[in-house]
């Protein structure tokens, strides 16, 4: 059915970029419309198998969603309007509704563990400890990208596949309650007693303090038994590849953290951009993954999240929060959660027991996607609370792998070629129509490009820069074609120009042609 909307033979008429972001918008809608039909008996059965079920299928409606709202908010306009609205009925009434039900009637009030889940707070020994032990030379780099959940997760082993060589694997973990920062982020470190004590914003693990980076590389080293290292993600980005050999070398555990997602979901003024801003999260995280093999000679990458998150578009109404309890029983209390000395009687709350706590200290959530009454702005984006958005926390694993001899070859990026029968511009808005090489495959991976028109003499752009994504992975040549639109910007421009496709990633020229100009009398009806 999406094809009927969005199929490839559309990418080539000259009036496909204008509509592009509606037509990728309308194709999200469709996939979580086709998605609601594949459940027509709802989602109820028992929490491991529930919880198994969205790792490994239902978060695709919270991906889709996401996809939709940034097109539709790309689109700009009220040509959507309408469509935004049923969306969203679909997402919250149907989705998000029926789902936290089903899944808050699996739990029910029990000890925060699932049978045949395994928890965050095992990652170390699971996944990190078994690279080290293998042999004294393995070197291990964890990012941890806070809030990253687990659908911009799946979404990002996706991208890692096609970019980088190597192998790539995904799994679910369940989150720590509350699904919260200085708990996510402590239940990550090596060690054996994780300790949360309400009201303090630090977490104790076997007696130390985990509450920021030097903390977290004392407990590394004490308890990992390796020389360990904490880089921020911004810094070693902004590396060269010396400095960046230079910070990790003494190293064989090297903890990375990432804050693009909370960073703008957490603030109650840009929390409507947190949906892009998982698109800017993958971009940033692909380009450590690339930066860490291809540059500073690493071969072992594990990317995870501290916690997920609960996000809608539609401002929360009243009948979707919950009076927040209060008393000398409550230790600590946020949207998502409370912490306290013992359980209150209200079926809208769910209680649960937890093996970090102490003196019989217990953690209440409220059902489903509710939220506890509290005062001020930013309830759209929270984290805290049980929901599978929150607590189903991903850990891609990516080992890296170099060319070998007899190999087909090194990984390379896709080429691009013009398609026109003349090499003349007429119009000052006209369509130019490129294809990709190659089908992304194999050792070929996707390529991010810019295009323009050049001046010869001062080698600046005459028309708008526009940036496309060469991903196609179709065998057929038609199926790769990219339609753009480009503007002339220049009043005068000269007769002869140069055509230059640019690499987005370090402005390496792909493609150079000399174009003739002839506008004549300049008009403003494109190809009409």
């Amino acid at each position: 059915m999406a094809n009927l909307v969005t199929g490839t033979s559309r990418h080539t008429l000259i009036w496909f970029p204008q509509y592009e972001k509606i037509y990728q918008a309308l194709e999200a809608a469709i996939a979580l419309l086709e998605f609601k039909q594949q459940y027509p008996e709802g989602f109820r059965q028992p929490a491991p198998l529930l919880f198994k079920a969205y790792a490994s299928d239902l978060h695709s409606f919270d991906k889709a969603y996401r996809h939709f709202i940034v097109k539709s908010d790309d689109a700009q306009g009220d040509i959507l309007k309408g469509l935004v609205d049923d969306v969203e009925n679909l997402y919250t009434q149907w989705f998000l509704d029926s789902l936290g039900e089903a899944w808050s009637d699996a739990l029910g009030n029990n000890n925060w563990e699932l049978e045949g889940v395994a928890s965050q707070t095992r990652f170390f020994g699971r996944h990190v400890f078994p690279i080290l032990e293998r042999s004294d030379r393995e070197k291990v780099f964890v990012i941890i990208s806070d809030a990253l959940r687990y659908e911009v997760a799946s979404e990002l082993e996706e991208v890692i596949k096609k970019e980088v060589r190597g192998e790539t694997s995904l799994e679910a973990q369940l989150g720590v309650l509350p699904s919260v920062t200085r708990l996510g982020m402590a239940a990550l470190l090596p060690g054996s007693k994780l300790e949360l004590i309400p009201g303090d914003d630090d977490v104790r693990l076997d007696g130390l303090s985990t509450k920021g980076a030097l903390a977290r590389q004392k407990v590394l080293n004490q308890n990992s038994r390796v020389e360990a290292t904490v880089l921020s993600a911004k810094d070693l980005l902004e590396m060269n590849t010396d400095e960046g050999r230079a910070a990790v070398q003494p190293y064989r555990l090297i903890y990375i953290y990432h804050n693009v997602i909370d960073a703008i979901g957490d603030q109650a003024s840009s929390e409507h951009q947190v949906l892009s801003a998982c698109g800017t999260a993958i971009s940033e995280l692909l380009r450590l993954v690339k930066k860490i093999c291809n540059s500073i000679n690493g071969t072992n990458v594990i990317i995870t999240a501290d916690h997920g998150f609960l996000y809608q578009r539609r401002p929360i109404q009243e009948a979707d929060k919950r009076p927040l309890p209060s008393g000398e029983v409550v230790l600590e209390s946020k949207r998502r959660y409370l912490l306290a000395r013992e359980q209150f009687n209200d079926s809208t709350l769910l209680h649960f027991s937890l093996p970090y706590t102490e003196n019989g200290t217990v953690a209440i959530v409220p059902r489903g996607s509710l939220r506890f009454a509290v005062q001020g702005a930013g309830a759209q984006f929270v984290h805290g609370g049980a929901s599978l958005q929150e607590v189903c926390v991903p850990v891609i694993t990516y080992h890296h792998q170099r060319a070998v001899k007899g190999d087909e070859g090194p990984a390379r990026k896709v080429g691009v070629q013009v398609s026109a029968r003349v090499r003349r511009v007429t119009n000052n808005r006209f369509t130019l129509t490129l294809v990709q090489s190659d089908a992304v495959e194999g050792r070929w991976r996707s390529r991010q490009i810019t295009v323009a028109f050049y001046d010869p003499q001062t080698n600046t752009p005459i028309t708008d820069v526009r940036g496309a994504n060469l991903s196609s992975t179709s065998p057929h040549p038609s199926d790769r074609e990219i339609s753009l639109r480009l503007t002339v910007t220049t009043a005068n421009p000269p007769t002869n120009v140069y055509l230059i496709v640019k690499d987005a990633d370090d402005e390496s020229e792909l493609l150079r042609e000399t174009w003739a100009v002839s506008l004549g009398i300049a008009n403003d009806f494109g190809d009409f």
